[in-house]
């Protein structure tokens, strides 16, 4: 294993993982992130990068927690992988915010997979010291529509994951707090990062998320207890808001935080074809 993270340390291009952000002015027209599910390339390209040490992203975890956003694929950009995985890097990953290099606390991630019959999400929490424990949800959203999904973390420490509103797996989660320690252990560049599109390491998998994402946004508060009519685009930042990413740059390869400055992120644009890509396609009501 410490091999692997040598070669892929030498291999990383440290000037595109720290390079600054493009800036872009916000169209009025409303967008969404479009991935082609590239295979891994050396600088994470066809991935979207937040910054998540020493920003908002970073304190996700460390008690009540909402991620969620909308997503739309179809079932042929996934492999087939029989069950659902027992953690979020065995499907195809479609949210990272987790640790090659440990320990560390704070793996937040998502990931979707697909069975001969249906295909679902993955979503997984762990804290240092504590096992991580996975929810598996078998709502069919690999269907070219639209759909929201929130994974949740309440004030028992109960997991739930929610699609389009509805309950699709809870479980009791660890205890502890979950969030970035104020000084990471070794981390490699990854380690720094949420990504978006598939994973952030070789060793993970080879092929990312083909598909598109739109409106993340990162809550200190489970927003979902009950059945909810899923907020459409645009999502609205409040007081339990930490970070949200509307995605609606629509050019340029800067992301903003719409909660703030810090937690900024980027789109690595690679690939064949290149991505990730601005879309004109949005859910809507």
């Amino acid at each position: 294993m410490t091999g692997a993270r040598t070669a892929w340390l030498l291999l990383c291009c440290a000037s595109c993982l720290d390079a600054p952000p493009s800036s872009s002015s916000p169209p009025s027209e409303p967008h969404s992130l479009q991935f082609f599910g590239s295979q891994y390339r050396d600088n994470g390209v066809d991935r979207a990068w937040i910054v998540a040490e020493g920003s908002p992203v970073g304190r996700i975890g460390a008690r009540k927690f909402t991620v969620e956003l909308w997503l739309k694929l179809d079932a042929e950009d996934l492999d087939p992988v029989g069950i659902c995985p027992s953690v979020w890097f065995d499907g195809t990953i479609l949210l990272d915010r987790g640790f090659f290099n440990g320990p560390q606390d704070g793996d937040i991630a998502m990931a979707v997979y697909r069975t001969a019959d249906g295909s679902g999400v993955v979503a997984t929490f762990g804290v240092i010291d504590a096992q991580r424990v996975s929810l598996c949800g078998d709502a069919k959203v690999a269907d070219g529509r639209w759909h929201h999904v929130a994974f949740t973390r309440d004030d028992s420490d109960a997991l739930s994951l929610w699609v389009d509103g509805v309950l699709d797996d809870m479980k009791d989660g660890p205890p502890g707090d979950g969030s970035f320690a104020d000084t990471l252990v070794a981390p490699l560049e990854g380690d720094r990062y949420l990504v978006l599109g598939g994973p952030k390491y070789a060793e993970d998998s080879s092929y990312g998320f083909a598909g598109r994402i739109d409106d993340l946004r990162l809550s200190s508060d489970a927003r979902y207890l009950d059945r909810f009519d899923p907020p459409y685009p645009p999502l609205e930042v409040d007081d339990s808001t930490l970070a949200l990413y509307t995605f609606d740059e629509g050019q340029g390869t800067a992301i903003a935080n719409a909660a703030g400055e810090e937690g900024a992120g980027e789109l690595r644009v690679g690939g064949e074809p290149p991505a990730p890509m601005w879309s004109d396609d949005v859910p809507r009501p």
